[in-house]
């Protein structure tokens, strides 16, 4: 099982994997984070600022199956849960049988738990604008989660789902709709002819896979988590679909 817990520094709630959490219990959790955030930044703030990060990743173990990863950027702290050894992370028809009894070592975890993480910030990029993030600069207390709305629940649970059920995640990959590579390349061809001169990139999805994307030869080339992000993203906008001059 996976538990994904989003909070302000100051412990404010933004987001939880659980919809129907007690509130009294979501409650004690942020008090539980802003508590460690706090202890930690005390006895780690100077070695940060000495190597210029703006961030930091810690994880530990509390028992043989739970392990816990927590990433903190800035005013944003990121948490993830698992138990069980990693048994629901991941969908088990991904794997093979030798794969199935590798991914119940604790490197698994560490590293699924902490692709989470990133993926969930990345998420946050999204919808994070500058003023937002001067609001949090100087009110760390400020309540997100009115200005966030439900967009940016719906995008976070729909990813914390595909990165169980698709190994492009974790192999960092890209999904694509399978089809003749000459008529890929027709697509490609019309797609190039329409684009804008100041556009950078350009995509045609089809049910959350890729059928074909521009970009640069050589500079601000996508990543495999750019796109993933980008996909989540259209695919979870019904505005992208019903207004086309969005």
């Amino acid at each position: 099982m996976i538990e994904v817990l989003v909070t302000s520094v100051a412990g404010k709630p933004i987001f939880h994997s659980d919809p129907d959490i007690d509130p009294d219990r979501l409650s004690s959790l942020c008090a539980f984070v802003q508590a460690t955030v706090a202890n930690y930044s005390m006895l780690y703030d100077e070695e940060e600022e000495m190597e210029g990060q703006d961030y930091s990743y810690v994880s530990f173990h509390c028992d043989d199956e739970t392990f816990i990863g927590v990433w903190t950027v800035k005013n944003l702290v990121f948490i993830a849960v698992c138990r069980g050894n990693g048994d629901e992370c991941t969908d088990e028809s991904l794997f093979s049988m030798q794969d199935q009894k590798k991914r119940k070592s604790t490197a698994f975890v560490e590293v699924y738990v902490q692709m989470l993480l990133e993926y969930m910030y990345g998420v946050m990029l999204f919808v994070m604008t500058d003023q937002l993030q001067l609001i949090l600069d100087g009110a760390p207390n400020f309540d997100l989660t009115n200005i966030l709305g439900r967009d940016t629940e719906v995008l976070m649970r729909s990813l914390l789902k595909e990165s169980k059920c698709s190994g492009a995640y974790l192999s960092g990959a890209v999904e694509v709709v399978t089809m003749d590579p000459d008529l890929r390349h027709e697509l490609s061809t019309i797609l190039k002819s329409q684009l804008q001169n100041q556009a950078l990139y350009s995509f045609l999805i089809l049910e959350g896979r890729v059928l074909c994307f521009l970009q640069p030869r050589h500079r601000f080339r996508l990543s495999s988590s750019d796109i993933h992000l980008i996909v989540n993203f259209v695919k979870n906008q019904p505005g992208l679909r019903k207004t086309e001059s969005w």
